[in-house]
């Protein structure tokens, strides 16, 4: 009965659709006690598995069908009355540990990193292996482009590789002097940075692989981020420090100095703030002031409260 009235409600609501087209209504728009009505009935048998199951072998792909063509309007409302869920899709199994996920910018693809030695591309949707990257020792990090047209592998085979994500082909090996830890795109793809274990942070020309910029560090690199204009670079190290380094040169601009191992970099999305994490228990954030003149004036007032060794007043 419950899945008959479910059905019921479908064809309505996709007919009351239809007939405001034909009217040259919104379609997004029905009258709300109906909306609400047939909303919060799907919604409920929705989340129940039983239902669910009952429904698919009963109507099969029409049932998709009819679900998905239902108004943008309504299938918002239907959402309102749902809880938050995470239901189990994919399981990808994989040889050893999985080190490192990623997604690509539009989620139709996951990317894997895995003490078995590969990076794999897997289908998001249906979690089949579209692709396997080998390496020769564990795969610690993989980035996708931001145009989703590039992966990035980072391996303690002492090897960075740039991989088509269509095809699968390694476009690019670049030869590090020891593991590769960290891999991230600039905002516009043409640039890959990794941190290394021998003590360097590289810029690499992503159409050609070549090295563009060679930072060195006292000791390994454990994580790099590029700015989201991209005219930075932020990189952590175990030499207790993290630098801002400007792209375009590779010239280090500024380092934050930590009291032991820098593990993990961020920009904001804004590109006003960087944070540090560190060994040392400590997360500093850095406002970066020639973006925010807000920030300039905060950070100043701060450091003078500091330095007379008086309490800020924040209100307001």
């Amino acid at each position: 009965m419950k899945q008959i009235l479910f059905i019921q409600m479908l064809l309505l609501c996709t007919a009351s659709a239809q007939a405001m087209e034909h009217e040259q209504l919104y379609s997004n728009q029905m009258p709300v006690s109906l909306e609400r009505q047939c909303a919060k009935k799907i919604a409920e048998i929705l989340i129940s598995q039983d239902s669910m199951d009952a429904l698919h072998a009963n109507t099969g792909n029409d049932f998709t069908k009819d679900a998905l063509s239902l108004p943008e309007g309504l299938q918002n409302t239907i959402r309102s009355y749902m809880p938050q869920q995470w239901a189990e899709h994919a399981v990808v199994k994989h040889d050893s540990g999985v080190l490192s996920v990623a997604f690509s910018p539009y989620g139709e693809l996951l990317a894997t990193g895995s003490r078995d030695n590969n990076a794999r591309i897997i289908k998001t949707a249906t979690g089949a292996v579209l692709h396997k990257i080998e390496h020769d020792g564990w795969v610690r990090s993989v980035a996708f482009s931001p145009d989703g047209e590039l992966l990035a592998t980072g391996s303690s085979d002492k090897n960075s590789r740039i991989i088509n994500t269509t095809t699968g082909a390694v476009l690019h090996n670049i030869e590090h002097g020891d593991w590769v830890r960290s891999v991230a795109f600039s905002p516009d793809s043409e640039l890959l940075a990794t941190g290394s274990d021998d003590k360097n942070a590289r810029i690499i020309k992503t159409a050609t692989g070549a090295v563009l910029h060679n930072i060195e560090h006292v000791s390994g690199v454990f994580s790099v981020a590029f700015s989201p204009d991209g005219e930075l670079l932020a990189t952590a190290s175990s030499d207790n420090n993290a630098r801002i380094i400007k792209t375009a040169t590779g010239a280090v601009l500024h380092k934050i100095k930590h009291d032991n191992w820098v593990y993990s970099v961020a920009f904001s999305p804004d590109n006003e703030w960087l944070a540090t994490g560190s060994e040392d228990t400590n997360v500093w954030i850095y406002a970066c002031l020639t973006n925010n003149l807000k920030n300039a004036v905060l950070i100043a007032y701060l450091r003078s409260c500091q330095d007379n060794k008086r309490q800020p007043n924040m209100q307001g």
